[in-house]
């Protein structure tokens, strides 16, 4: 796992140089919003059932899967909003944490990877 401690001045210093904040022990709430998939690929002639797994410090979570999307390459909507709640976490834990959004091809007895997303949850922590 990365360093995190090395990115300090990132995360916490605004444009001018003024800090603007740590991150915190305790407990958090994390809010997934799944808007939609842009531009979704499939086998000519086959359909997909796509839906996201999301994870992260030790939580994992669904959306709702979409039925028969095809090979048009279509946009698919999901406007979910999924919540995780982790409590007691470590400053050091909460600072090193990576959000995983996983795109699968939900299948009836194994799910296929269609794309995977990896975020650092300090680095959303502080955007603005």
């Amino acid at each position: 796992m990365t360093d995190m401690s090395n990115n300090y001045d990132m995360f916490n210093k605004s444009d001018n140089g003024k800090e603007i904040g740590l991150m915190k022990a305790g407990d958090y709430i994390i809010h997934i919003f799944i808007e939609k998939a842009k531009e979704i690929k499939c086998p000519e002639g086959q359909t997909i059932d796509p839906m996201f797994v999301i994870e992260c410090l030790n939580f994992k979570k669904y959306s709702s899967s979409k039925s028969n999307i095809g090979s048009t390459g279509t946009d698919v909507v999901w406007s979910e909003h999924i919540f995780i709640e982790p409590s007691n976490i470590s400053k050091k834990t909460a600072e090193q944490a990576k959000l995983n959004l996983t795109l699968l091809d939900k299948g009836f007895f194994k799910d296929t990877l269609i794309g995977k997303f990896e975020f650092d949850l300090s680095f959303i922590y502080f955007m603005k």
